[in-house]
């Protein structure tokens, strides 16, 4: 303790002897000054880094917020894979099947309806593949995940055709004017001679009660595939459809109308970039910032397996451009083919979007998934789950669920009810010599929704590639592995609840923004 008494002989009252021995109580009041000056000097590097992990997590923001400052690193990794990381939705249909074929989302930013949902799905069950099932149906979100019907006993809208043996509605799509929101569907009509397509128009104001159906076109031709997925937008005040009319080269058509209802005679689109033997099957067009965007499944020219393409206008829809499919089939839902999908630009980043689409897998039953990708150089490519936690800071103007109209109400976590929304804390226990960064807790919990989030820092223990840092329990597992770029390290998450480090650089590993869906 020499070093503290040579400190206090500065301080010593002048009537004391010099050879008076210092007081040891001062001497350790000056050692726990000089230990707590330490741990001050410790916090505030903490605090740098923190600082330093913040800026990093600007940066990456305004990356995905402008493309421009996208680097060689970022662009050579989201474009080397066309692995997709989808969701799997629980989408409500009239009779309790689930199977839903045709999605088709429309997103108003003011919300609409009794709870301002922004997010509204026309779609039709398929159940068991019957085609007699395939009548258009609502559905409304306040986040684009967890939907619901938004009236009781409000599907089908519009009921199976009785006009004849084998007759079936399809393919509805939805366009927002003027504070209503308007339907399009097909009707086929088999037991016409030649068979008959049919679209009809009806629409809502507040998403439950819904007009009758106006007929607006007919193709009496004969054509199994004539107005077939009609696509409806708002485009230099008017609306414009785009639709498919039979399976060949030069089948994508054109129309205007100034009310919705009046249709002029179709124009054939000029498209360009097609695979050989590919041909547009259900499409979805939506207007963008510099261009229309479009997404849709081709099929072969004989047979049915369906790709997810992308493709764009800049000249408002007469020409269209398009390349390889931007996703692989990988999963079980989507083995079989993709079959319609739909999309939206985020609210304020053009080159983001938020994905929906239907695929018929392996359980033979048409399911919807919810995925993102980013367009790069008039490409999409799908983005990773340790890239969405930029998404979803940056561009996805969406509400908070907890921000909705309605109530939470109460929810069960984990078998403990909670009311309010808010869901307990589950503390991680760390293995392999791994430790909590003080102040910092390694914990994660799973909302109403079955979404876990994961917070905190971790100090290193055992570095190699696949140590098991911890162990998430059942219930809060994800539905499959999943891969996040955190900073330091790489976390990977395993549906069987281990979390794995690989590629781990030096100081910590963050688990700040992983977050994914539980079974």
């Amino acid at each position: 303790m020499a070093q503290y008494t040579e400190k206090l002989n500065l301080y010593k009252p002048s009537r004391l002897d010099s050879g008076l021995e210092v007081d040891v109580t001062l001497a350790q009041n000056f050692q726990n000054i000089d230990n707590a000056h330490g741990e001050m000097e410790q916090s505030v590097t903490e605090q740098r880094e923190n600082v330093e992990a913040l800026n990093t997590k600007v940066v990456d923001v305004e990356k995905f917020a402008d493309n421009s400052k996208l680097t060689v690193n970022d662009i050579e990794r989201i474009t080397n894979t066309r692995r997709h990381y989808p969701m799997l939705l629980d989408t409500p249909t009239y009779d309790g099947s689930g199977e839903v074929v045709h999605p088709d989302i429309e997103y108003i930013h003011e919300g609409f309806g009794s709870e301002k949902w922004r997010y509204w799905q026309a779609m039709t069950p398929l159940t068991g593949r019957s085609d007699q099932t395939e009548n258009p149906s609502i559905l409304a979100s306040h986040d684009g995940a967890v939907w619901v019907e938004p009236g009781q006993n409000v599907n089908p809208i519009i009921p199976v055709p009785t006009t004849g043996s084998g007759d079936h509605n399809s393919d509805p799509c939805l366009v927002y004017h003027n504070g209503e929101l308007i339907m399009y569907y097909r009707e086929t009509r088999k037991s016409a001679s030649p068979r008959e397509q049919r679209i009809y128009h009806i629409k809502t104001a507040d998403g439950v009660h819904w007009s009758n159906p106006v007929e607006v076109l007919i193709d009496g031709s004969g054509n199994p595939e004539g107005l077939m997925s009609p696509s409806v937008v708002r485009l230099n005040n008017q609306f414009v459809m785009f639709y498919v009319s039979g399976k060949e080269s030069n089948s994508l058509r054109r129309r205007t109308s100034a009310d919705g209802l009046s249709w002029s005679s179709p124009q054939t689109c000029s498209t360009g970039g097609m695979p050989p033997g590919r041909v547009y099957w259900h499409i979805q067009v939506t207007p963008n910032v510099d261009r229309l965007d479009m997404i849709f499944a081709s099929y072969p020219v004989s047979g049915s397996t369906g790709w997810l393409h992308y493709g764009y206008s800049t000249d408002d829809g007469f020409t269209w451009q398009t390349g390889e499919p931007f996703v692989d089939q990988l999963y079980d839902n989507e083995t079989q083919r993709f079959y319609r999908a739909s999309m939206r630009p985020t609210y304020d980043n053009p080159n983001i979007y938020e994905i929906w689409y239907s695929a018929l897998g392996e359980s033979n039953a048409y399911q919807v998934a919810y995925m993102n990708a980013i367009r790069i150089n008039n490409k999409l490519y799908p983005l990773s789950p340790s890239d969405k936690k930029y998404i979803f800071t940056a561009s996805i103007g969406v509400p908070s669920v907890h921000a909705r109209t309605g109530t939470f109400g109460k929810i069960t976590v984990g078998g403990q009810a909670i009311n309010g929304g808010k869901a307990p804390w589950v503390k991680a226990s760390l293995q392999n010599g791994w430790t909590i960064n003080s102040g910092m807790d390694l914990r994660f919990y799973k909302n109403g929704f079955d979404e876990v989030h994961i917070v905190g820092r971790a100090l290193p223990g055992n570095t190699a590639n696949g140590t098991v840092l911890f162990i998430i329990p059942e219930g809060y597992r994800p539905v499959q592995d999943m891969m996040y770029r955190q900073r330091f390290g790489d976390v990977y998450v395993k549906a069987d609840g281990e979390v794995q480090l690989y590629d781990f650089i030096e100081r910590y590993v963050c688990f700040d923004g992983i977050s994914f869906r539980t079974e």
